[in-house]
């Protein structure tokens, strides 16, 4: 199945793609929080906690590509 950029997709358990949808508060603190490297709020849901483990990881992948980048310069 192919995605535009356009529609946004959230990977589902199954590994199957979710219908998008907006995020909740505590997702949104959980991104925000996870982009500015705070700590997760334990208070906030495990939806959440997927919001901020996922792009946590997507970040560091793209600071060790960076880095992998700039090594051959």
């Amino acid at each position: 199945m192919n995605y535009s950029p356009a529609e946004p997709t959230t990977p589902h358990v199954s590994g199957r793609m979710a219908a998008p949808r907006s995020l909740t508060y505590d997702e949104k603190k959980a991104a925000e929080a996870a982009f500015r490297c705070d700590a997760f709020n334990p208070a906030w849901s495990q939806a959440a906690w997927r919001v901020y483990e996922d792009l946590s990881k997507a970040m560091v992948r793209l600071q060790d590509g960076s880095k992998m980048d700039h090594e051959g310069e």
